[in-house]
């Protein structure tokens, strides 16, 4: 409205319905924090043995390099984006309670440090079960993003983005 021009009479269009963000942000965060510091040992690890570049890439310190940068790194900051992101565009909240959320946090942490760290010990049954639970993990939250698409009204392309890209 330019200044010293008369009000307009017509009625505001009503503001849309806010959702609070999930667990007051928190476990978004958490996801978003413990992806960082997987990133920072990764870094670690190789400023401390750059030898690691030049092994086979099937060796067991290797491929625990690659799942502490991709299971640990990427997947955990694009989880906690996603439940930043999906309660506030879809505008409902997450189907899941939050005790259920935090419980996927713990089986994510669990799962990827036991998948690199029985890659590094050489014990597969570590990485077996740590690989489970992270795939139960995205399961769960595969689940709770398909959930949260249906419950919500928004049915444009930002919205069916998610459910599709989580599946």
């Amino acid at each position: 409205m330019v200044p010293g021009s008369p009000r307009s009479n017509a009625p505001e269009a009503p503001a849309p319905r806010a959702v609070p963000l999930l667990g007051g942000a928190r476990l978004p965060l958490a996801f978003i924090l413990y992806g960082l510091a997987c990133y920072a040992i990764a870094c670690g690890w190789l400023v401390a043995r750059p030898s690691l570049l030049l092994e086979p890439h099937l060796h067991p310190r290797v491929v625990a390099l690659v799942h502490l940068l991709l299971p640990g790194f990427l997947l955990s900051v694009t989880l906690g984006a996603f439940y930043q992101l999906v309660p506030v565009v879809l505008g409902t909240p997450l189907p899941a309670s939050l005790r259920a959320l935090w419980f996927h946090f713990a089986i994510h942490v669990t799962g990827s440090a036991t998948l690199v760290g029985g890659f590094i010990a050489g014990r597969f049954e570590w990485v077996g079960a740590g690989g489970l639970a992270v795939s139960a993990g995205i399961l769960f939250f595969t689940t709770s993003i398909w959930h949260a698409f249906l419950a919500s009204n928004r049915r444009d392309a930002l919205a069916w983005s998610f459910p599709l890209s989580a599946s």
